[in-house]
């Protein structure tokens, strides 16, 4: 039986070149650049799931005070409809809870979704994926934004625990580096385009919306938001970029307390 011969163990550096082979194209995603940045970090944790010795998928738990967020989770295509993918998320689930967490939180693919439902996640909310076609266009860029210096970290981190509810100095600190500021007469957001696929989080629209500009018109790679920020989907609208997807944010035992009309573009679907 399969069941005799699934192994779930920890990823190892020389596994990394197989994950990123696995990993879907549509996800846009080089798992063999990101997995290096964070490998050997107390928060990091992934794992494999090996049958006679080959790799059959992977998954990872990202634990940061008292939240786990769940991710890339892959079976092997030739795997698949085994129920690898159930036992993966749910040897993730256990190890969350063995290190005493309350909260475990995913983005479910459509392949993955009824997965996580039968295991016992719950739907939140939804994230609105949207793409422009053609070249975006922005008009101009506000003078308030400016790249952060050190002095501005310890702000941004609890601005960060504001918004998102989740204490992630460790994970957060090193995009900081590269990352901008939206700031007036106080720092108001702040855009990290080494975080993921690029993090806003602003207190007020303004600043929101201006770095959000700032995002495209350096990089218009697709943006992911909540589908509760109608600001961001305003915009988008005005500047053509159309939906073309979404993605279910669900819970496991208890939800954190967060502000999703605070984030103007998601990083990470495995970081949150």
């Amino acid at each position: 039986m399969l069941s005799d011969t699934l192994q779930i163990r920890k990823l190892k550096r020389a596994d990394i070149p197989v994950i990123k082979e696995l990993t879907p194209p549509e996800w846009n995603s080089d798992l063999g650049i990101e997995y290096p940045k964070h490998y050997g970090q107390d928060y990091f944790h992934p794992f494999v799931a090996t049958i006679d010795g080959e790799i059959a998928g992977t998954g990872l738990a990202t634990i940061h005070n008292n939240v786990s967020w769940l991710g890339n989770i892959i079976v092997r295509e030739s795997y698949r409809n085994k129920g690898i993918g159930n036992a993966i998320t749910t040897h993730l689930v256990d190890f969350s809870k063995s290190k005493g967490i309350d909260s475990i939180l995913l983005f479910a693919t459509e392949l993955g979704l009824p997965v996580y439902r039968k295991i016992g996640f719950q739907y939140d909310s939804s994230y609105l994926f949207f793409k422009s076609d053609n070249p975006i266009k922005i008009d101009s860029l506000s003078r308030n934004i400016s790249p952060i210096v050190n002095s501005d970290y310890a702000r941004i981190l609890e601005l960060d625990y504001r918004i998102t509810g989740e204490k992630r100095e460790k994970l957060l600190t090193p995009a900081l580096k590269t990352g901008f500021k939206f700031q007036a007469e106080k720092l108001e957001g702040i855009y990290l385009p080494d975080f993921g696929k690029g993090l806003i989080l602003s207190d007020t629209e303004t600043a929101g919306i201006e770095l959000l500009k700032y995002r495209l018109s350096q990089d218009n790679s697709p943006v992911c938001i909540p589908g509760t920020n109608t600001a961001a989907t305003h915009l988008f609208r005005l500047l053509g970029l159309y939906e073309y997807k979404r993605s279910p944010r669900l819970f496991f035992n208890r939800d954190i307390n967060w502000d999703p009309q605070k984030i103007y573009s998601r990083g990470s679907g495995y970081f949150g």
